[in-house]
């Protein structure tokens, strides 16, 4: 059943390597694999998943627009929870998406997008604004505006009043530096909360509401979001014993997030099996959902690339579809060949009835038919050979073999004007061809008969 409150997008990362793409888009909503692959011993179908939108070489406008631009200030009207969050491998961009390049003004993420959204709408309304920026990883909760501090209760966090955009920008890369990294990528996930609250002396409030607006970097870990024997999600670590940090073992929290969107886990529940699902339980169950895919077309990572394209599916309720793609490629294949082998047989009844005298010239107009044919022919008796072989690869070939017709014609008729001669007792001779051609009717078929004759002029 489709989750009206869960949106699911996907961004394609490019990739260098070329030959190896085994995904290809259809519109920009539908995403497809070319034909059928191997995920080792077993043999994928043709697979379809629809999304709500498709990124390729988007810019980082474009996508905050698409993604949560349109529907912020309505969220914001309504004081309904917003959950953004990016999903997908390591090294297929998720921060850059998220929080994007600082010194650069065009090239920032989703997070300052907002930040200048909010504090363009702050000027309107009368509300206040706090932010806390949180690292979950192996089950703990750290505070990432402190460089270096101990394990905290997320449930107690409050934040820090901002005060304008530049304020909350510099939080921002502030905590984005201090989280605990690897040679290839973030061990932890990165939570930055925002906090809006209208003031107490609201006329029509008497309690003040607050809203929760979450923006999620996960942790740099490879997921296989899969229901094999009981276990939701099989994870693999990509650190080595040469580090310091390993990524965040414990990612069932993307099939607890999952159970939360659909209403099955309470925030008591959650914070029992993860810390981070239950500071988030209460917006997953009530709030606006939008998550970000992060994909490679490259068929070495179609594993991951499936995996997360089959958990935002499944999230929003439209999984993938199967078959049916085969069966519209073969009915499109099928009617192509048909398509082709008749246009090959039209083409060589047009050319029977050519030579047969049958043919019925293009052109309407007579002028322009005789005009035509005298260019051919010029082009034809030229000695330049240029001029020819240009003429046989650009001419029709229907225009081609009328004006050879016509030239043969002409050029017979004059060879018998000039040794046409006038025999002694009134008959005339004839040149001897070897052929004896008889005219018939436009429309009926010439007779050729081959017969060797020898005419002699009769004299006395």
């Amino acid at each position: 059943m489709l989750n009206k409150r869960v949106r699911f997008y996907v961004r394609i990362i490019p990739d260098e390597r070329e030959g190896r793409e085994c995904l290809e888009t259809d519109g920009n909503k539908i995403l497809r694999l070319k034909n059928e692959k191997y995920i080792g011993m077993k043999k994928l179908p043709l697979l379809r998943f629809e999304t709500d939108g498709i990124f390729t070489e988007d810019c980082q406008a474009v996508i905050y627009e698409t993604v949560i631009g349109k529907d912020l200030y309505s969220s914001i009207t309504k004081m309904s929870d917003v959950v953004l969050m990016a999903i997908g491998q390591s090294g297929t961009g998720k921060s850059y998406t998220m929080t994007g390049i600082r010194d650069h003004y065009h090239f920032r993420g989703v997070i300052p997008r907002i930040f200048d959204a909010i504090f363009t709408l702050k000027k309107k309304k009368d509300f206040a604004l706090r932010m806390c920026a949180l690292e979950f990883i192996h089950g703990k909760c750290r505070d990432l505006f402190v460089q270096s501090t101990p394990e905290i209760d997320c449930r107690k966090v409050t934040g820090l009043r901002l005060n304008d955009e530049s304020e909350a920008n510099d939080l921002l890369f502030k905590a984005e530096s201090n989280r605990c990294r690897i040679s290839t990528g973030n061990c932890g996930t990165m939570v930055v909360t925002l906090f809006l609250k209208p003031h107490s002396s609201h006329r029509r409030l008497q309690r003040p509401v607050s809203q929760k607006i979450h923006l999620i970097d996960p942790a740099g870990t490879e997921v296989h979001w899969s229901r094999l024997r009981g276990n939701p999600c099989l994870t693999k670590n990509i650190g080595t014993l040469n580090e310091s940090y390993v990524p965040d073992p414990s990612n069932d929290w993307a099939f607890l997030i999952e159970r939360s969107i659909k209403g099955r886990l309470d925030a008591r529940q959650a914070y029992r099996n993860s810390t981070m699902v239950g500071y988030l339980c209460d917006s997953l169950r009530t709030g606006c959902i939008r998550l970000i895919g992060h994909i490679r077309r490259s068929s070495d990572d179609l594993r991951y690339s499936l995996a997360t394209l089959r958990y935002g599916c499944g999230v929003t309720g439209r999984p993938e579809q199967q078959a049916e793609i085969q069966t519209e490629a073969k009915v499109n294949i099928i009617d192509h060949s048909l398509q082709k082998e008749i246009q090959q047989l039209r083409d060589e009844l047009a050319i029977t009835d050519l030579l047969e005298s049958n043919f019925v010239p293009f052109s309407a107009e007579l002028e322009e038919g005789e005009a035509l044919n005298i260019e051919v022919e010029s082009y034809l008796t030229s000695p330049d050979a240029e001029s020819c072989a240009y003429l046989l690869t650009m001419a029709h070939p229907f225009t081609l073999l009328g004006t050879c017709r016509s030239i043969y014609r002409k050029s017979l008729e004059r060879l018998r004007d000039m040794y046409d001669l006038e025999g002694v007792g009134g008959e005339k001779g004839s040149l001897t061809t070897g052929i004896t051609v008889t005219s018939s009717p436009r429309g009926s078929k010439k007779s050729r008969k081959k017969s060797v004759q020898q005419r002699t002029v009769a004299g006395t």
